[in-house]
């Protein structure tokens, strides 16, 4: 039970607390902002391809693109900036 309470209150973090769990490898933080974002990124991403494995595959790529670089850009960084990578 514990651990439901943990990930319960890492989707009650705004965007930024959430972003600076990344860098400490918080994947719980990763699944709450994809939660969060993965259907804002996906409709344009859906829009371009017109295919939707391969919309899901860019929003994944780009989650994951976010999580390679989390030591460098994710501390300090506003999410709006991430949010925008998410839907480049």
């Amino acid at each position: 039970m514990w651990c439901k309470h943990v990930i319960d209150h890492l989707y009650e973090l705004t965007d930024y607390e959430l972003l600076q769990q990344l860098p400490r490898g918080s994947l719980d933080a990763l699944s709450a902002l994809h939660d969060r974002y993965a259907g804002y990124a996906l409709a344009p991403a859906y829009e371009m391809l017109r295919d939707r494995g391969r919309a899901d595959d860019v929003v994944q790529e780009a989650l994951l693109s976010v999580w390679r670089r989390r030591t460098r850009h994710c501390k300090g960084v506003p999410f709006s900036a991430v949010r925008c990578r998410l839907q480049a």
